[in-house]
């Protein structure tokens, strides 16, 4: 397994089987879902879990889910979590079940301090643009 790898399963039923109608399509939250495992694959993060400095107590894909939605709502880290704890659309583009609970605001700091530190920071922002540009030229077609 990977370092940054969750081992772990969502707690509760996935979200996005019980909302997905409450979603519009084409939707930021319905592209999350759609392209999250592409955009966020656990070998994207392993250099930033190495066996040195340990994991987060949460996976890192569900976090880069997280910091892309905060960034395109431009909220603060507080706002962010209060929206993935209120909002299931949130937590269906993040990938986390019904009765996952969100975690510390400053969680997302840590996060965020750990791609600054490492080889690629803006790989999540990297990563979201090239799978935006591919989906603009299938459009097109």
């Amino acid at each position: 397994m990977v370092q940054g790898e969750w081992a772990g399963e969502a707690v509760g039923p996935d979200v996005w089987e019980i909302c997905r109608e409450l979603t519009p399509a084409g939707s930021v939250f319905a592209f999350l879902v759609e392209h999250r495992g592409a955009l966020f694959p656990a070998w994207m993060f392993a250099e930033t879990y190495s066996s040195r400095n340990g994991r987060l107590s949460m996976p890192p894909q569900i976090l880069a889910a997280v910091i892309t939605l905060q960034t395109l709502h431009g909220l603060s880290d507080f706002e962010t979590v209060q929206e993935l704890r209120c909002d299931l659309r949130w937590n269906a583009a993040c990938g986390l079940g019904l009765n996952d609970t969100a975690f510390d605001p400053s969680l997302l700091a840590y996060f965020r301090r750990r791609l600054c530190r490492s080889a690629r920071p803006n790989r999540v922002f990297e990563a979201v643009r090239e799978v935006v540009k591919g989906s603009a030229v299938v459009e097109r077609r």
